[in-house]
């Protein structure tokens, strides 16, 4: 199928819609095969002009209809898929294994069988790794210097140099970048290594499916055997005790026999709400470091890279756009790169800034709008990762404070709005509320080192808000 649809399409419209694309599911009793792609803009374009082109080479092929379905998936979900037009080497052709298919004789060569899966990915020393994760692809600034040099130190002495190493920052920093460079460094230096990585939720879904099917023992082996254990958001294991529990005797069983551990948060390992206390400080035991929003020098590096690799030419002033723009984190930028390059190529023309504006319209920031206690209560929750309906309401646990007060201390400073005003956006509270608000928080940034990062990032973005 695939190489009949290289004959029918572009080969520009090939590798930017087939090549990137990644088989999420494949269901033989509904007739369906759910396809995954990396934003809403390829999807849109594929859903528009290819899909009856898919279904129809499906047609031909099996002979019976296969309704495609299309979704958005994480980056990390779809496996080796570059970027349209990167300059990374291009991914192998996509393998879809339709619904029923392998277990037809003559099935099309280089179909997705398990055993072709275990050709392509062992999973002897390496799990889940992503070989785009290097050291050299990472882009270093002030605001992830002290991360990046802690870990290549782990890179070089693994289970010996800061164990375990706690890595915390907001979404599309690059905490996942650099675990996986240390794991890439690790296998590249020593073949022999076990290295495992893995996210909270699977770390959850595979204890589940383990006490399921009484298969404890070989659950504690695949991640206990290991020489490093990579694990990312562990602010999600608050209030599964199970999960904790195993976490922990985890945690225990591989610093004993001096493996490295690495672990990742949204937050400061002591403001991990929910989380059993014996777990946070085990997460203090090493290194702890933080992963700030990149300041205006890197996003303008990162854009060049980023750039380079997908073969894009851009102008200057567009470069000093985005990076002046798109300012809370690297996969924003790298997203409206994207953006920008498939609309270039789809419509054959230059990257000019007029096209850059119009394309990111959605995305970008209200020119000229005053901003108000609601953004700013809408920015806060996104950064503390709470709801809006939290930093409203009263519960009052030490993170959700930190964010609510937060949220009041720049409505006071960068609105005109009076304490009342400000008391009633926030749920109706009191304007003394608001008051007590403002007072504790400059106290707070003196005593936090942490607290006063967040609230001056805020304060930054949302001062320069276009």
């Amino acid at each position: 199928m695939v190489q009949a649809l290289k004959k029918r399409m572009s080969a520009h419209a090939f590798r930017t819609y087939v090549q990137t694309a990644r088989v999420v599911g494949a269901d033989a009793d509904s007739e369906q095969l759910r396809l995954g792609y990396s934003n809403e803009f390829i999807l849109k374009q594929v859903q528009d002009t290819y899909l009856l082109l898919f279904e129809e080479e499906l047609l031909r092929v099996l002979n019976r209809r296969v309704k495609v379905q299309l979704e958005v998936v994480e980056p990390a979900e779809l496996g080796a898929a570059s970027p349209p037009e990167s300059g990374c080497a291009a991914p192998e052709p996509v393998k879809i294994a339709v619904p029923g298919r392998e277990s037809r004789p003559g099935a099309e060569k280089g179909s997705s069988s398990p055993a072709a899966k275990e050709a392509v990915a062992p999973q002897g020393s390496v799990s889940a790794l992503d070989s785009r994760y290097r050291f050299d692809t990472f882009i270093v600034g002030s605001s992830n210097q002290f991360v990046h040099a802690a870990c290549e130190a782990v890179a070089e002495r693994p289970g010996v140099t800061y164990n375990p190493l706690f890595i915390y920052g907001g979404p599309g920093l690059g905490k996942t970048h650099l675990m996986q460079a240390v794991g890439n460094q690790v296998v590249r230096e020593h073949p022999a290594a076990v290295v495992r990585y893995t996210t909270s939720e699977k770390f959850t879904n595979d204890l589940i499916v383990a006490i399921g099917r009484h298969e404890m023992e070989t659950f504690r082996k695949r991640y206990r055997d290991c020489d490093v254990l990579l694990i990312d958001d562990v602010q999600f294991f608050a209030g599964k005790r199970a999960t904790e529990e195993e976490f922990f005797h985890t945690f225990n069983s591989l610093h004993a026999a001096r493996k490295q551990i690495i672990v990742s948060s949204d937050r400061p390992a002591k403001d991990l709400d929910g989380i059993e206390e014996r777990l946070r400080s085990r997460f203090q035991w090493g290194l702890i470091g933080d992963v700030q929003p990149p300041e205006l020098e890197t996003r303008s590096a990162i854009l060049h890279s980023k750039a380079v690799e997908m073969r894009l030419e851009l102008p200057d002033e567009v470069v000093a756009f985005l990076a002046e723009h798109i300012r809370r984190n690297v996969r924003e930028l790298e997203g409206a790169l994207t953006k920008i390059a498939a609309f270039s190529s789809l419509m054959k023309g230059p990257v000019t800034l007029d096209v850059c504006k119009d394309v990111l319209r959605s995305i970008l920031h209200n020119g000229g709008e005053p901003v108000d206690s609601e953004q700013i209560i809408k920015e806060c929750a996104e950064f503390f990762k709470v709801s809006v309906a939290d930093i409203k309401g009263h519960v009052r646990t030490k993170h959700l404070a930190r964010a609510r007060q937060a949220a009041m201390y720049l409505s006071r400073k960068l609105t005109k709005e009076s304490f009342p005003e400000i008391g009633r956006k926030f749920g109706g509270k009191d304007h003394s509320t608001v008051i007590n608000a403002v007072q504790r928080v400059p106290k707070l940034m003196e005593e936090d080192p942490d607290f006063r990062k967040a609230v001056e990032t805020l304060e930054r973005e949302l001062s320069s808000a276009l």
